[in-house]
Order: C-alpha cells, then structure tokens, then sequence
C-alpha cells in the first residue's frame, strides 16, 4: 500500500524531476532510490545537511561532480583472475578517483564552518596515490601513456623512428622511379606508398590493395620490407608491454576496490544533495519544523505549494496558488469540500507530497515556520484505480483499498482518501465512510478526505474532533481561487459549472426539477453557513484593520505626546539658562563699576 501511495501521490515523478539537476549517472541513480523514512533524528538531520549544502552552494560555489558512471562492473573484473582492465575502463575509473580527491580537497578546505558537509567529505578514502598512478598511465583520450613505464616508451620512440626512417627511405625510393607525390598509409599494419596506379609498373615490391575508386594503389616496396618486419616486432612488444601495464595497474583498483565504491557512493550523494538543493532554490523552499513532543502532534503547513505544479508553473511564468494545511493535536481530520476543478484533490496531493518530502529529508515549497509530524505510514487513496485485469468494479476496488486502510492504521498514520464513498448509492457510500472516520478517529490517525456528499458535510460539522474547510471560489468571476478556507463545508456548484461548461438552460432547469427538495434545501443551508462564515471572516479582517489602525494612532499620539514634553522641556531649560547668563553678566558688570551692591539687591 506505501507503495501505490508514493505513486498515486507522484513521489517518483517529483524525484524524477529533481534527478534532472544532477551532473551524474551515479547521482541520478542515488536519487531515484531514495524513500521516506520515519525515524525523527535522521530526517532532522538530512534536513540541516540539505541546509548546509543550500548555503555551501550559494556561498562557496558548485561542487562539480562531472558526468561519472558507474564502476560496479568494472570493479567486479578487476577482481577476477586472468582479466585486465581496458584503457577505456580504467579512465572511468582516473576520473572517479579525480574527482573524489578534488571534492575531497575543495570541502575540507573551504567548508569546515558546515560540519555535517565536511563529515561527509573527510569518510571520502585517499586515493591520492592510485591517482598519481593512474594519471602518469592513462591519457585522458583513454589510452596507455609512454610514461606508464619505461620500456613502453623506449619502444614508442623506436617506433616513432622507424616512422620517419621509412618515409624518408619511401622518397628516395620513388624519386629514383620519377614520382615525387605519395601518401603514406598503413595496410594490414605495414607502411605502404599510396601512388597513382598509372604509375605503379616498375616498382618492386608487394601489392596492398587499390582504394574504393582503384585510382591509387598501396605498394610496399621491397627497400622498406625489412623496416616493415622490425616495426612489426616492435608492436608486438608493445602489445605485450601494455598488456603487462594493464595487468599491474589493473591490480592496483583492485587493492583498492573497496574504497573506489566508497568514494562513488559518497560522490552521489554528494551530487544528489547538490540536485536537492537547486531545485529547492528554485522553488524557494524551507527546511520544515519537526514536531519531538506529543504537545506538537500537528500538521501545519503555511503557504503549502504543489512542487510539481510550481515546478511546471516556473517554466510558464506563472505562479502556483498557495493554500495552508492544518491538522491540529484536537482536530486530526480534515474534511475538504468545494466545486469541482477548485483543488481539492491537488491539496490532499500536496499534503501527502510535503510530507514525503521532509521525510525524506528535501526541503519544502511553503513558508518559513511551517511544521509538520513523522509519520511511520502514510497511506492515500486517490483517483479511478479499477481492477480490469481481475474483473473487480471501481467501487469494489476503492472498497478493497479502504479496506488495507483499516487494517494498516494506527497513530501514526496519516490517511488521504479522495471522494471516500463514490461509485455506489450516494447514502450508502456516505454511511461507509463515515463509519471509516470514526474508526479512524478512534485509531487516533490523521486523516485527509475530499467529498461532495452533504451527508459528510454535516457530519463534519457536527463532530468536534473534524476541521471543516472548502475551496474558495469567486462568485463574481466564477472561478476557484484554489486556496483553502478553513471553518465551513463547501457547496460542489454542480449546475454552475455545467452551465460554465455549455449544457443548456432548459436542460439544467429539469435537472434542478431532480433533485430531491431536502437536498436541495440542505445545499442551500450549506451555503448560507458558508456565507455566514464570509461574512464573520470579512468582519474579522475589518476589526482586524481597525485595530491595527488604532493601534498606530495611539502610537502616533504616544509619540507626538512625548515629542511635545520634550520640546517644552527644552524650551524651559533654555530660559533658565539664558537668565542664569544674564544674572552672571550683571554682576560682573557691577564688580567692575566698584558698585557694593548684594545679589539680593539686584533680584528685587
């Protein structure tokens, strides 16, 4: 069942996505693999660690991993007895080891501020010395080095000799014979003269062959055979020299298979995490709060946003529609109701994502402070899943699935059923389901469910233990605004949107003339609460308003209050000190006219 949950929930096809940022085979492959976990510690942990890479990133630069393929098998040969490793394979092999020590080196030297990212970087095993090995034998074109030994290289040069030894030897040759122009090429691993077959006849020597359109002929003249013969030898002394080189440094990886595996799993999730991490720029991701403790036992979601709708959304320039989800300690279930196309189905979709997400330890599109709780199972129920191949009906199949539900859930469970009920008798199928939400209520499991049966709208409201929200809808527009609105079932605007959709009026009025009058009124009951609820919301908003007006006028009259206090104390200090000054200058006036006059005598 967890299983088909990640799949209807499109957990593979997100991860499929986020793959696409990874430079590697080995990162693509480390990220597809990876599953939600349960365990609070370790999702704590892989959340920071996806923190520091985010910041390590953005700071210091890309850690750049490359195109590197896996070397399982190649690993594998190298162990076997009797078997060399190709030139080809061992490149792939310079190249992981290359990058290990590079990456290695880059963290280690820059990134001692993020412990975790630094932990990983020192577990890469040195392989410095293999590195050195390879790089001395193996070209990057893929082929032996003449510095991979000495006697391999005695030889090329000796080769490299005979070379311009027989291309002089070949002139001399054909300039006795009148011809000056010849291509040099090899034939059945001979030097040959390529010449004008007109002008071939006279030339000892063995024929090679003509070209696609006979105009020239390959000859090797009987002046160069001998050269020829020692060329030959000296290939097959290199082949065998290679062969040696291949063997010792073929070896060498396998001395050190064990650590080149390490450090090519630890290179993929180095590459995988630095995948999470741009598509969680991308979208402008946070790391969620984790609840530890009983009395955190919620799911609150601020801002939530499908990462697979904002991920397309970001390729059209348009912005996806954020919506909160909230599932509290008292309130486990969540009832969500509303018109077709106004995102019920996406919100239990992004709810079931999100979690997944953190679970595994990717951060999420949603704004900062949103938390949520671990779950050990999180089970969903979404969309048409018929049985054709074993004869089972839509409903019986939906059926079979509650059926895993009730056997699978527990407190830690978190339950995502879209349109619980469907495909029998409307009343019958409410009944169901709304037996499974006590049970499940009882179970203490957190539960999500979409539904347009009015039966369960009012259980929803009616029972304390079940939070109520709809999707909003513009009535003047008439559209979804896709958020959800907590506190109110919503009406499911059947008729609005058939006619949005062109059935004609007449058509509509006999399909209103159907529907049975208690149902009709009770839809009328539900959307006058739901008004109501509008209602107390926009007042709340004004109150709200007002409040925060208020408040900045008292703030305001606070502020010019004290502004003038302070400006008449400046004033009176000011004719204090102004009289002081003048008192002084009086009296120094009086001293120097020789006048016995008391301070007294002069205030009166």
């Amino acid at each position: 069942m967890m299983k088909d949950s990640l799949q209807v929930l499109e957990y593979d096809q997100l991860l499929k996505i986020i793959s696409t940022y990874a430079e590697s085979k080995v990162g693509k492959e480390y990220l597809l693999s990876l599953k939600p976990i349960s365990d609070h510690d370790e999702i704590d942990e892989r959340l920071r660690l996806l923190g520091e890479i985010r910041e390590f990133l953005n700071v210091k630069g890309k850690l750049s991993i490359g195109e590197l393929l896996p070397v399982d098998e190649i690993l594998n040969k190298s162990s076997i007895e009797g078997l060399h490793l190709l030139p080809e394979e061992l490149l792939l092999i310079k190249k992981l080891v290359e990058t290990a020590v590079n990456i290695k080196k880059f963290i280690i030297s820059e990134g001692k501020e993020y412990k975790r990212l630094y932990k990983i970087a020192q577990h890469i095993p040195d392989l410095k010395d293999l590195l050195s090995i390879l790089d001395k034998s193996i070209s990057d074109t893929g082929r032996l080095k003449d510095s991979a030994s000495p006697r391999l290289k005695k030889i090329r040069d000796k080769k490299a000799y005979y070379r311009v030894y027989v291309q002089k030897k070949l002139e001399q040759t054909l300039s006795t014979q009148g011809i000056k122009e010849f291509q040099l090429s090899i034939r059945d691993g001979r030097y040959v003269a390529g010449i004008s077959s007109s002008k071939k006849t006279g030339i000892k020597g063995i024929f090679h062959g003509y070209s696609h359109s006979k105009a020239t002929s390959f000859i090797e003249p009987a002046e160069i055979v001998e050269e020829n013969n020692k060329i030959a030898e000296l290939e097959a002394e290199e082949r065998e020299e290679e062969k040696k080189i291949l063997a010792f440094l073929t070896n060498k990886v396998a001395q050190k298979g064990k650590e080149i595996k390490e450090a090519q799993n630890i290179l993929a999730k180095i590459d995988a995490l630095s995948a999470q991490a741009k598509f969680c720029d991308l979208l402008r991701c946070v790391m969620p709060e984790i609840s530890n403790s009983d009395d955190e036992d919620i799911v609150d979601i601020r801002g939530a946003r499908n990462p697979l709708l904002a991920y397309f959304y970001l390729n059209e320039k348009k912005d996806c529609v954020p919506t909160d989800i909230l599932l509290t300690k008292e309130k486990k279930v969540l009832i969500i109701s509303g018109p077709n196309r106004g995102g019920k189905t996406v919100a239990l979709k992004t709810l079931g994502l999100l979690v997944l997400m953190t679970q595994t330890g990717i951060h999420i599109p949603a704004q900062e402070g949103s938390k949520l709780r671990i779950f050990k199972k999180i089970i969903a129920e979404i969309g048409d899943e018929q049985n054709i191949r074993s004869g089972m009906s839509t409903f019986s199949a939906h059926v079979q699935h509650l059926k895993e539900i009730i056997d699978q859930a527990d407190k830690d469970s978190l339950i995502i059923i879209d349109e619980p009920g469907m495909g029998t008798d409307p009343m019958e199928g409410a009944g169901l389901s709304m037996a499974i939400l006590d049970y499940l209520i009882e179970k203490g499991s957190f539960v999500a469910i979409s539904t347009h049966l009015n039966k369960i709208k009012l259980y929803g409201l009616q029972n304390p233990k079940i939070m109520n929200a709809s999707v909003e809808f513009d009535i003047e527009k008439k559209l979804p605004t896709y958020r959800l609105k907590y506190g109110s079932p919503g009406v499911s605007m059947g008729f609005e949107i058939a006619k949005e959709m062109g059935i004609p009026d007449h058509i509509l009025n006999r399909a209103k003339a159907y529907v049975d009058e208690n149902e009709y009124k009770l839809n009328k009951s539900i959307e006058t609460f739901s008004n109501i609820i509008n209602e107390l919301e926009n007042e709340k908003r004004e109150f709200q308003r007002l409040k925060h007006k208020y408040q900045m006028l008292s703030e305001e009259i606070i502020r010019e209050k004290e502004k003038i206090i302070n400006s008449a104390k400046e004033e009176v200090d000011s004719i204090i000190l102004e009289a002081k000054q003048k008192a002084i200058q009086i009296l120094e006036d009086i001293k120097k006219e020789n006048r016995n006059v008391s301070p007294k005598q002069i205030i009166s």
